[in-house]
C-alpha cells in the first residue's frame, strides 16, 4: 500500500519536466513530448503525484486534459473510495512539486469549477477532488455541483465533505447523502461502509444518522440480494456489517445465513453466526452447530459452546463437557475441571491419564497441561517420556508439566533444554529457572553455555540477570571479552543499562565478589571500552 505523501525526488523531477512538456511558458518557450513523461510518472503509482497532476490538468484543455485526468483515475482508482479520507488530507495540505505554487490547483475559483464538464469520468473525478480544495469556497462549488448531478457516484465525495467543519456545508453535503441512501443506490453503498464507518467515527460532528439511513437502505427487502453479496466481499469491514444487519433483517432465513456464517474465516462473523444458534434451530440441532464450535479457534466461539452444555444433560453434552478440559483457553479448562468436579463427584484427574496414556493422541499437548494443572507427584513418571517426544510443542507441555508436579527437581533438565532444545521449549525452560535463583548460580550456567549458540548464549545472559546486581555484573563482564561480537555487543550495552540504573544506596555485596570484578577489570582492561572501564572501576571501588 503506497502512502499518501510527497512523491520521490525522481517523480518531483519528471512533474517539473512535465509541466515544460505541456507548454509551461518559461524563457525558453514549450519544449517536449509530455506522454512519455506521464506514461513514466503513471508506472510508478505514487498517490503524491496527484495534487500537481490535478493542477495540471486543470490548466490544460481538450486531449492534453484528458489524458492527464486519465492519469489521475489510474493513480487514485485504488483511493476512491477506499481511501478518500486520506486523500482529502493530502490534497488540502499538500503543497506543488512541480516547481509552480500558482497552478492551476491552487489558482482555481469556483466559477471554474461550476463550469466543469462532467461527462466523462475523469472530469466527474476532478470535480469530486476538487471538494477537498482547502478554499473553503471552491469545496462549496464543488459540493453545490455534486448535488446537482444525479447518481450514486457522487456519495463519496459528499460522504466526505459531511463532516466538513464548515457548518453550512457539511449540512449541505448530509441531507444530499441522506437523499441518496436508498435501496436503489445498494451496490454502490455496499462498498461505501469501511468509509461510513470511519466517518462515524469523527469527533467533529456526528454521523450516526448517516449510519442509520445505511442500514435502514441495506436492509430493505430490495436490496437482499446486494446484502447476501456483502457476506461473500473480500473486505471484511463489510462482510461484518452486512452480517450483523442481515441478522436483523425481516424475513431473513436464518439456516441460510448461520451456515455460510460459520465457515467465515472472520472471528466476528462466526461468533455472529453462532450467536444464531438458539433461535434458528431446535435442542437437536443446536447440539450439533455447538459440537462443532467446540474445535473453532475464536475463544469467544468456544464460549458460546461451553455456556450451551455446561448445564444441560444427555450424550452430546457430556462430550462437549469432556472436549472443553482440553481447551486451548486456561480459562475455559478450569472452568470445564470445576464443573466436571461438581458433576462427577472427583477431579478430571482421571481423564488427563487415559489420554496422555495414548501417546498418539490429537489432545496430547492439552492433557499434559491438564495433567499438570489437576495431578501430583505421582504423575512425574508419565510425563518424563514426552521430554523426548518428537513434537517441540509435547516436549515444551512436558516441561512445564514436570516444572509443575514436581517444582523440586533438579535443574539439569531445563539447563539441558534451555541449551539445546528448540525456541519455544527454551523459552519454557528459561522461565522455569527463572524462579529458581540458586539454581542459576549452583548450575554454572554460563560455563555450560560456552558450546551453544550465540542465540542461546543471549538468552543466558538475559536470564542471569535475576542475579543479584553484582553477581550480575560479573557474567556481563565475562560476555564483554566474549569471542562471539554478537555476545560482546549485547554484553556491553547491557554494561551501559547496569551502569544506567545503578542504586548506590542499595545493599552491598560481599568482600569476594567484589574482589573478583576487580581482578576481571584489571584483566580484561584493554578489551573494555574505555569509559566502561573508568565507571564500572570507579563504581567498585565505592562498593
Amino acid at each position: 500500500m503506497n502512502a499518501l505523501g510527497a512523491p520521490s525526488r525522481d517523480s518531483q523531477e519528471r512533474l517539473k519536466q512535465l509541466r515544460t512538456a505541456l507548454g509551461w511558458r518559461t524563457f525558453f518557450g514549450a519544449t517536449g513530448a509530455h506522454e512519455p513523461l506521464l506514461r513514466t510518472i503513471v508506472s510508478r503509482g505514487e498517490p503524491g503525484v496527484l495534487r500537481d497532476l490535478l493542477g495540471l490538468a486543470l490548466e490544460q484543455r481538450g486531449d492534453k486534459r484528458a489524458l492527464l485526468l486519465s492519469a489521475v483515475e489510474t493513480i487514485a482508482a485504488p483511493l476512491v473510495p477506499a481511501r478518500l479520507i486520506e486523500l482529502d488530507d493530502r490534497l488540502r495540505r499538500a503543497g506543488t512539486f512541480n516547481g509552480i505554487w500558482a497552478d492551476g490547483w491552487n489558482g482555481v475559483t469556483p466559477r471554474e469549477v461550476a463550469a466543469l464538464e462532467v461527462e466523462s469520468h475523469g472530469g466527474r473525478l476532478l470535480l469530486g477532488l476538487l471538494a477537498s480544495h482547502r478554499d473553503g469556497y471552491v469545496r462549496e462549488a464543488a459540493v453545490i455541483r455534486l448535488t446537482e448531478l444525479a447518481g450514486a457516484w457522487v456519495l463519496p465525495f459528499l460522504l466526505v465533505r459531511a463532516s466538513d467543519w464548515v457548518p453550512h456545508l457539511g449540512m449541505r453535503a448530509r441531507t444530499a447523502v441522506l437523499h441518496r441512501l436508498t435501496p436503489e443506490n445498494a451496490e454502490q453503498l455496499l462498498v461505501l461502509i469501511p468509509l461510513i464507518d470511519r466517518l462515524a467515527q469523527s469527533s467533529r460532528s456526528s454521523q450516526q444518522g448517516l449510519v442509520q439511513a445505511l442500514d435502514v437502505a441495506l436492509q430493505d427487502p430490495a436490496a437482499r440480494s446486494t446484502l447476501m453479496r456483502g457476506l461473500r466481499h473480500d473486505d471484511v469491514r463489510i462482510r461484518r456489517r452486512c452480517y450483523a444487519l442481515a441478522a436483523e433483517a425481516p424475513a431473513m432465513e436464518l439456516l441460510s445465513l448461520l451456515h455460510l456464517g460459520v465457515l467465515d474465516s472472520d472471528n466476528v462473523v462466526r461468533r455472529g453466526a453462532y450467536s444464531l444458534v438458539p433461535t434458528a434451530f431446535d435442542e437437536q440441532q443446536r447440539s450439533a452447530q455447538f459440537e462443532r464450535a467446540v474445535d473453532d479457534s475464536y475463544v469467544r466461539v468456544r464460549r458460546l459452546a461451553w455456556e450451551f452444555c455446561r448445564e444441560r444433560v444427555g450424550a452430546a453434552a457430556d462430550r462437549m463437557r469432556e472436549a472443553f478440559l482440553f481447551d486451548a483457553s486456561a480459562t475455559l479448562r478450569s472452568e470445564a475441571q470445576r464443573a466436571w468436579g461438581e458433576r462427577e463427584g472427583e477431579s478430571p484427574l482421571r481423564v488427563y491419564r487415559e489420554a496422555v496414556a495414548d501417546s498418539s493422541s490429537a489432545r496430547l499437548v492439552a492433557a499434559l497441561t491438564g495433567l499438570a494443572e489437576s495431578g501430583t507427584s505421582e504423575d512425574v513418571p508419565r510425563v518424563e517420556p514426552f521430554l523426548m517426544h518428537a513434537r517441540a510443542r509435547v516436549r515444551r507441555a512436558a516441561l512445564r508439566a514436570l516444572g509443575r508436579l514436581a517444582p523440586d527437581v533438579a535443574s539439569d533438565r531445563f539447563v539441558e533444554a534451555l541449551l539445546t532444545d528448540s525456541p519455544g521449549v527454551a523459552s519454557e525452560a528459561a522461565r522455569w529457572l527463572r524462579k529458581r535463583r540458586s539454581d542459576l548460580v549452583n548450575a554454572d550456567l554460563w560455563g555450560r553455555a560456552m558450546d551453544a549458540t550465540d542465540a542461546r548464549r543471549i538468552l543466558v545472559l538475559k536470564l542471569l540477570g535475576e542475579l543479584e546486581k553484582w553477581e550480575h555484573l560479573r557474567y556481563l563482564l565475562l560476555g564483554a571479552v566474549d569471542r562471539s561480537d554478537s555476545i560482546r555487543g549485547f554484553a556491553v550495552e547491557q554494561l551501559v543499562m547496569w551502569m544506567n540504573r545503578f542504586n548506590r544506596s542499595a545493599a552491598p555485596t560481599s568482600g569476594r565478589t567484589i574482589a573478583a570484578l576487580r581482578m576481571l577489570l584489571e584483566r580484561d582492561r584493554d578489551k573494555l571500552p574505555k569509559s566502561v572501564v573508568t565507571e564500572l572501576s570507579f563504581l567498585v571501588a565505592r562498593a
